[in-house]
């Protein structure tokens, strides 16, 4: 790194750390205002206000994958358990999850790592529904796993371990 570029992050380094003349005494340097619009756009001097979507629209954007990961899971493996018996509803179950991935795939969406590690979990809980014949142990499994993860915490608590 040269002189100049030294003295120019310094100097840099230095203005970001200047109150803003807009900051009265009180305010501590690190308060950041949101500036007001000027027009009716939300837009101020280049600067853009963070507004809140509409509640029907954050419902649109999330009703389709509600159904999609909620629903139609439950209603596949109900109407494939009700045809087909527990070990077609399982591999129903199964073959939901996959098919998203690749419906994903080919049409060109991102596969999520989340996407990726629910299709195992799903793999593992329909595994061991069909080792136990149970149905029961497909639904519990989730539940079991909050609780498991729940009880960890609260047993961590007493313990007053700070992060560093």
């Amino acid at each position: 790194m040269s002189t100049s570029e030294t003295m120019y992050t310094d100097r840099g380094a230095q203005r970001s750390m200047e109150r803003p003349a807009t900051m009265t005494a009180e305010e501590p340097p690190g308060l950041v205002r949101a500036p007001k619009p000027q027009d009716g756009h939300g837009h101020a001097g280049g600067h853009h206000i963070f507004e809140l979507p509409r509640v029907t629209a954050l419902l649109m954007h999330a009703l389709p994958r509600f159904i999609e990961g909620v629903i139609a899971p439950v209603a596949v493996f109900y109407a494939a358990l009700m045809v087909l018996g527990l070990n077609g509803a399982l591999v129903a179950a199964v073959a939901w999850v996959y098919g998203g991935i690749v419906y994903r795939y080919v049409r060109g969406h991102p596969v999520s790592g989340m996407l990726m590690l629910a299709a195992v979990g799903v793999t593992v809980r329909a595994a061991l529904a069909a080792a136990t014949h149970s149905a029961v142990i497909y639904f519990l499994q989730p539940t079991l796993g909050t609780l498991a993860v729940s009880i960890a915490f609260l047993a961590s608590v007493p313990l007053r371990r700070r992060s560093r």
